[in-house]
């Protein structure tokens, strides 16, 4: 191997900049600025945030961010890391450093006591997670909901408040609300939430292009929702300006017994975990959507 790897902080401020441009070779965004790294690999844990580098000299020819996330489970903290940004300079493809920062991280993070890694990756990445670097894959779910009044309640289960309490409180769930907070403060902020009687819910607008038409839809980031009445209701009370509502959700995601008409999300894009120092399955339930995603 050419080159080592190696961990790093972005307190130091020429290696913040070196991330930035390549960070701007690879993605094109002049308009945004180093510190706008900080932003979005900021967590609501106290736990730090990881930046990998591979090194080649003095030369950073890749990195990689792994942010920590704080789960609540019956009253306690579990703290896995998402995987975040990748980043490989373009002459220095094919060296397997995608692979290799992976690989380190998992030792690294083991002996932080991390619980697991995990991530949403994109259709290019999700075939080396699974095959090169032994992460178990699970397709994630969606729910498209008909947003109108007299239509909504009609296409959700009748699921009581003690019920679905019973099924979260055995997951890993975050505080929503927390994460909201930390969205807003990325480089996209153009985010909505509704609060309702004890209930929170946010996302934000997309648009979907259908041949030469354009599709307004809602799409949910998050929510903490008591009951299938409780997500009607709110719905209402945020009277969003939209047709459609749109549910992501993990595939064991306690809110999924909540809709009628939920299947495997069309694209490719999918949950991943690779266990360090605590112990998931098939079954594990995790209360989370989209919104936990590093670019939502």
């Amino acid at each position: 191997m050419s080159y080592q790897v190696r961990a790093f902080s972005l307190s130091d401020t020429d290696l913040l900049h070196r991330v930035h441009e390549l960070r701007t070779l690879i993605y094109g965004n002049r308009k945004s600025a180093p510190q706008d790294i900080l932003k979005i690999t900021v967590t609501q844990s106290k736990s730090p945030t990881i930046f990998l580098g591979a090194f080649e000299g003095s030369n950073l020819i890749g990195c990689k961010a792994f942010m920590p996330h704080d789960f609540l489970l019956h009253g306690k903290i579990v703290t896995g890391y998402q995987s975040g940004f990748s980043m490989t300079h373009p002459e220095h493809r094919g060296k397997k450093v995608f692979v290799n920062l992976i690989e380190e991280a998992k030792q690294i993070l083991k002996d932080l006591d991390a619980a697991f890694i995990f991530g949403f990756p994109n259709h290019n990445s999700a075939p080396i997670f699974k095959t090169k670097l032994n992460f178990r894959a699970y397709p994630l779910l969606r729910s498209i909901m008909i947003n109108g009044p007299g239509v909504r309640e009609f296409q959700l289960h009748s699921l009581g408040s003690e019920k679905l309490h019973s099924f979260l409180e055995g997951s890993l769930r975050q505080d929503e609300q927390k994460l909201f907070q930390l969205k807003q403060g990325e480089e996209t902020s153009d985010l909505t939430s509704i609060s309702h009687n004890g209930n929170f819910i946010w996302g934000r607008y997309k648009v979907k292009k259908i041949g030469p038409f354009k599709l307004r839809y809602f799409d949910v980031g998050g929510m903490g929702i008591s009951s299938s009445k409780s997500l009607s209701a709110i719905l209402k009370a945020g009277k969003l300006r939209c047709p459609l509502i749109a549910f992501t959700l993990h595939p064991k995601n306690p809110y999924r017994f909540l809709f009628k008409k939920i299947g495997d999300l069309p694209s490719k894009e999918s949950f991943i975990i690779y266990d360090l120092n605590f112990t998931t399955t098939d079954e594990t339930p995790f209360a989370i959507m989209s919104g936990l995603k590093d670019v939502f």
